[in-house]
């Protein structure tokens, strides 16, 4: 395994070609909702109310130990989770940050990627939460105090990982939008779409 994308659900991937990454089915990762616009083999969630909100993946679905106390499931890939510094590099673990995303990256670099392309981590957002629109029954959710989370839950733990050697992780932005996630290097989606 070398290099694999990472598709998260921010606002800055509104008007992106995601159809160019279905090619790449079986080393992409979805954080929660994304594999509903792009074809994915692995689907990342730490909340327990992802077993129900997914039902209709048919890849590999991946999730924390403890949300076993929930359903337990043979088809889907758990790992627990402990430590809160960085990212946990124990063969099925990873850290305690309750962020999706963090996750992810973590799972793709315990599971052997050693590039790994960050799509929609945008850690806040602009105008809207998401690339595609929200079901009516969500819509009030998003308040400025998610945006608060995202900069004093969330990105602190970003900024103290240490990646393995040989590991690069790279942060695919749009120009036209934000990225608070500061801790990776950068190129742009139209560079990251001359490599695809």
């Amino acid at each position: 395994m070398n290099a694999c994308n990472i598709i998260a659900t921010g606002e800055s991937l509104k008007g992106f070609p995601l159809h160019r990454l279905n090619k790449h089915q079986p080393s992409n990762y979805s954080v929660n909702r994304a594999y509903r616009y792009v074809d994915c083999k692995y689907l990342v969630f730490y909340d327990f109310h992802g077993y129900n909100e997914f039902y209709d993946f048919g890849g590999q679905m991946i999730t924390i130990t403890q949300n076993q106390l929930h359903k337990e499931d043979p088809d889907i890939m758990h790992f627990w989770h402990e430590g809160r510094h960085g990212f946990n590099y124990t063969k099925g673990r990873v850290s305690s940050i309750n962020n999706s995303g963090f996750m992810a990256i973590n799972v793709a670099i315990n599971m052997g990627f050693k590039r790994i392309y960050l799509l929609g981590y945008d850690m806040g957002w602009k105008y809207v939460p998401h690339f595609y629109d929200e079901p009516e029954t969500y819509k009030p959710i998003f308040t400025y105090k998610d945006q608060k989370n995202f900069k004093v839950l969330c990105l602190p733990h970003f900024d103290g990982v240490v990646l393995p050697d040989g590991v690069e992780v790279i942060n695919v932005v749009n120009p036209d939008y934000m990225s608070n996630l500061k801790r990776f290097p950068t190129i742009t989606q139209n560079e990251y779409l001359k490599l695809i």
